[in-house]
């Protein structure tokens, strides 16, 4: 490709949310994809995004059998998607379904918009707990063990 003999990387951050066209376009042409992988329950999926997940895990299997470059990036939103057995449960699908990735981020969520809010006069709609550094810990353990390279942030 002409921009990798530039140095120059090709990374996509996506949702996943698109039709699978999109990607079989845009595949040859990219280096990374930066996948959002927030729920596989597709009812938790659609109550904290408002949208089902069945398109964004079908795209997660398309590139992941088109050799693409994945690196799973996980917002980690306490008390709603860090209990183990979720977490698990992701893990299982991604074995289940042979998905290769490059590198699991756990991305903390982070309350830095509150205090923005509070600046403007408004009202912030969401009051998510930001998970402790014990938790993050524990689920970047479980992923290890499961053989994923991991990172916290990314």
């Amino acid at each position: 490709m002409f921009l990798s003999s530039l140095n120059i990387t090709i990374a996509i951050d996506t949702c996943g949310y698109a039709p699978k066209e999109n990607f079989q376009r845009i595949v040859p042409y990219t280096d990374i994809f930066l996948y959002d992988f927030k729920f596989i329950d597709d009812e938790l999926h659609n109550k904290y995004t408002g949208v089902g997940n069945k398109q964004i895990l079908d795209n997660l299997k398309y590139l992941s059998k088109s050799g693409a470059r994945i690196f799973l990036r996980m917002i980690l939103l306490d008390g709603i998607n860090t209990d183990f057995s979720l977490l698990r449960s992701r893990i299982a699908w991604l074995k289940d379904n042979n998905i290769q990735v490059e590198e699991i981020n756990l991305l903390p969520y982070h309350d830095f918009g509150r205090k923005k809010y509070a600046q403007l006069d408004r009202e912030c709609t969401q009051n998510f707990s930001v998970p402790s550094d014990e938790t993050l810990k524990a689920i970047k353990n479980i992923f290890e063990e499961s053989g994923y390279r991991v990172s916290i942030g990314g």
